[in-house]
Parts: C-alpha cells; sequence; structure tokens
C-alpha cells in the first residue's frame, strides 16, 4: 500500500511529458514561421523603419522559445533517464514537483520574459496605429510592467523554496493572470476600435465611399491571432484556481504560443490569410503604380484640432489570366500613417 505522502504527489510524469511534445511540435511551426517573418521583412519591406523593431522583438521571442524548449527537453533527460541510484518509482512526479532547481527556474524565466516582449509588441502596435500618441500608452505600460514584477516575484518566490500552492504565489498567481488578460483584450480593443474608426472615416473623405471598411483584415487578423493567447492564459487561470497539477505544464506551451501570436500577426497581413474575408487572388496579375500622396486636415472629420493625415494614391491594374476581359484599372486610397506598418 502506497504511504500518504505518496498519494499526495501527483502524476506529473505524464503531463509533462505531453506539454514537452505539444511544445516541441509548436516550437518546429514558430521556426519556420519565423524564417517566414525574415524573408518578409527583409525581402519585401525594404526601407521601413519599423521593420527592425519588428525583426529584433521576433528574434527575441524565438531565442526565449528556443531556450525554453531546450530546457524542457533537458528535464525530460534529468526526470527520465539520469536518475538516481536509489531514487523512489515516483522520482520523475517530484522532480516536475520542484520548481526550485535551475532549470525550471530557467524555463519561468524565459516564459516571463516572452510574455513581456509579446505585450511591448501589443502595446507598440497600438502606440503606431494611434499615431505615435505616448498619453494612450501610459496605462497599458504601467501595466505590463505590473505583469513584468509580478512574474519576477513568483520566480522568487520558487528560488527561496515555495511550491506553487504557497499563500504568496496564489495572490501572485491571482494578480499577474489577470493583468495579462486585461492587457491583451484592451490593447487590442483599442487597436481594433482605432483601425474601424479611421477606415470609416477615410470611406467618408472618398468621392466614391466604400461599403467595407479599409482596415477589416487588419481587425479580423489581430482580434483572431490575440485569441490564442487570451484563450490558453484563460486556462492557465483556470486550471490554476482549480488545483489542477497541468496548470504549470501548460506554461511549455503559452511560451511558444507567445510567439506565434507575433509571427502570425506579421506573416497573416502580408499573405492576406483571414479567416471569413477573401484571400489573395494568384491567378491574377497585378500592377500597381503610386500616383502620389495626398496630405490634408482631419479637423472635420475627427474633431481634433491640428490633426492630419496623408493619404497614399496608387492606381492598381488586374489582369485575370484566365478570362479574355479587359484588365481592371481601380485608383485605390491607403492611410498612410504607419497602420499597415504596425500590423
Amino acid at each position: 500500500m502506497a504511504s500518504s505522502s505518496t498519494q499526495s504527489i501527483p502524476s506529473l510524469n505524464r503531463i509533462y511529458i505531453i506539454s514537452t511534445w505539444v511544445e516541441t511540435a509548436l516550437w518546429g511551426f514558430n521556426t519556420v514561421v519565423f524564417a517566414v517573418v525574415c524573408h518578409l521583412l527583409f525581402g519585401q519591406l525594404r526601407g521601413q523603419r519599423n521593420k527592425w523593431i519588428l525583426f529584433g522583438t521576433s528574434a527575441l521571442l524565438y531565442l526565449c522559445a528556443t531556450i525554453h524548449v531546450a530546457a524542457s527537453l533537458r528535464q525530460e533527460l534529468e526526470a527520465f533517464i539520469f536518475i538516481p541510484s536509489d531514487a523512489p518509482s515516483y522520482y520523475a512526479s517530484l522532480y516536475y514537483a520542484d520548481q526550485s532547481h535551475g532549470i525550471a527556474l530557467l524555463k519561468n524565466s524565459t516564459y516571463a520574459i516572452a510574455m513581456f516582449i509579446q505585450d511591448l509588441v501589443l502595446t507598440w502596435r497600438m502606440h503606431v496605429v494611434w499615431a505615435y500618441n505616448w498619453s494612450v500608452i501610459v496605462l497599458p505600460i504601467s501595466l505590463v510592467l505590473v505583469r513584468l514584477g509580478v512574474s519576477v516575484a513568483g520566480i522568487v518566490c520558487f528560488a527561496q523554496g515555495l511550491d506553487a500552492t504557497a499563500p504568496i504565489v496564489r495572490i501572485l498567481s491571482d494578480v499577474g493572470w489577470p493583468v495579462e488578460l486585461v492587457i491583451n483584450i484592451s490593447v487590442t480593443a483599442a487597436i481594433a476600435s482605432r483601425l474601424w474608426s479611421t477606415g470609416s472615416r477615410l470611406s467618408q473623405a472618398m468621392s466614391q465611399p466604400s461599403r467595407t471598411n479599409k482596415y477589416i483584415r487588419h481587425i479580423f487578423l489581430l482580434v483572431e491571432s490575440g485569441a490564442l493567447l487570451i484563450g490558453i492564459t484563460i486556462v492557465v487561470f483556470i486550471l490554476y484556481n482549480l488545483n489542477d497539477p497541468a496548470a504549470l505544464a501548460v506554461l511549455d506551451v503559452a511560451t511558444q504560443v507567445a510567439a506565434l501570436v507575433v509571427y502570425l500577426v506579421i506573416v497573416r497581413s502580408r499573405f492576406g490569410l483571414t479567416h471569413g474575408l477573401p484571400g489573395s487572388t494568384p491567378d491574377k496579375s497585378v500592377t500597381t503604380s503610386s500616383l502620389g500622396n495626398m496630405v490634408f486636415r482631419m479637423d472635420n472629420l475627427d474633431r481634433v484640432r491640428g490633426d492630419t493625415a496623408c493619404i497614399q494614391v496608387t492606381r492598381e491594374v488586374v489582369t485575370d489570366a484566365g478570362k479574355n476581359s479587359e484588365p481592371s484599372v481601380d485608383v485605390d486610397y491607403k492611410m498612410d500613417r504607419g497602420l499597415s506598418y504596425a500590423v
């Protein structure tokens, strides 16, 4: 008969095997997507000032994801292969339950850094979309710093030997993950609302108003990509409050998702991959030429004095390779305030 101490130890060995496999698969996918991101940033977006910000944050996220998955694989070796001779049969569960050893602290640190970078990228997008207005990001930046401080405090608690059920750790968790949800939901909503209002005002300013919002595609991809991280944060928060031992193991997956969210926004915005909306048409030949820029004041559109907008006028010729019809010529008006660069 097993002792009471043995029965109190959750079966973490199976849980972490599954989470490590899922994390490794996501890391492989992140590697491919990160390569595509690099190609887009340096192959198609030459001369844009924001590409270095996107590349720097993307590279740091990939570094965090790589370190994290390497640490997870090392944990599997130490839990199942490099076992002490006098270890009990439930040694693997004991190993994973201990969050104070070096590899566990490294994983928690890379998770905290990855979430911090993802939150900064999201806030930076808000800064760009809101015409580089610093006042609108004061509160989000403050929440991001609070989230980082809570993460650091949690890592310090683990380093001192406290486990996930300690009262101080529970208090930090009850603060950190809700703050993370508030950051992602509120900032994403602020970006989407700004894009929607700007697209609507731009449509009203055109001689032939369009029924489709100019930035509806960007709104969809931001919401869809952000929902991945929001969803997994909710799952972790619920599992932790239910005292489910799988809660901390899900953080392995969340680290990879934090990087994936940033990559997907960049890739999908360039290829037009958005669910529920028409995608690109590879069977058509498109030739685009610039007709110049128009700069005007937007006092009557948004009632903000001194706010100006620059519209890039382009002439687009679309030829359908499968039909013998005349080419379609369209003059497009695109808001050139850095909105598309941000996403």
